[in-house]
């Protein structure tokens, strides 16, 4: 008699361990501004944004996004970031690429040795660049050193350092 509850309670968590539980969907999660830009070199664009979703999950899945003086907004999910010291350690350089099927794009962001954003420039066919980066609005400070944390983190050093510097992607 003692064995059946046992029994029971084995095979209770075999079928929950077996259940398959829904992924969030980050195309559906409402984003957050990481970081922005203006003051850009075409008058037909405002500003360019990067977002990531405001669900952890998420954090990982960050896109580029360019917002037209018409309204319209040009959307590019990340697919690659990295970033190195310039200039003698006395800057450094951040590179976003992104992209779709059709078009890819990559934005290069200059910072302080800090990691305080300057300016950037993307290349949208043409250099467009932006005399003002910043407007940080999140405490996750997704390129810097301090925050290669699995669940914050999507921009590795050039060097790949730290080891365990996560990538791109879903965030579990």
């Amino acid at each position: 008699m003692k064995r059946l509850p046992v029994t029971l309670a084995f095979a209770l968590l075999a079928l929950y361990s077996s259940r398959s539980f829904a992924q969030v969907d980050c195309t559906t999660i409402g984003q957050e501004e990481i970081l922005h830009c203006d003051k850009s070199s075409d008058s037909t664009i405002l500003g360019l944004s990067l977002q990531r979703g405001n669900n952890y999950h998420c954090y990982r899945e960050p896109r580029i996004v360019i917002t037209r003086s018409n309204g319209a907004q040009d959307i590019y999910p990340v697919v690659k970031s990295q970033w190195q010291y310039t200039s003698g350690n006395r800057g450094i350089t951040t590179t976003f690429s992104g992209g779709t099927s059709i078009t890819t794009v990559t934005f290069t962001m200059n910072s302080t040795p800090a990691f305080s954003p300057l300016a950037g420039s993307i290349n949208l066919g043409k250099l467009v660049t932006f005399q003002t980066c910043g407007n940080q609005r999140t405490s996750a400070y997704y390129w810097t050193q301090s925050s290669q944390n699995r669940l914050e983190a999507f921009s590795c050093p050039f060097t790949r350092m730290p080891r365990a510097c996560p990538g791109i992607g879903y965030n579990p």
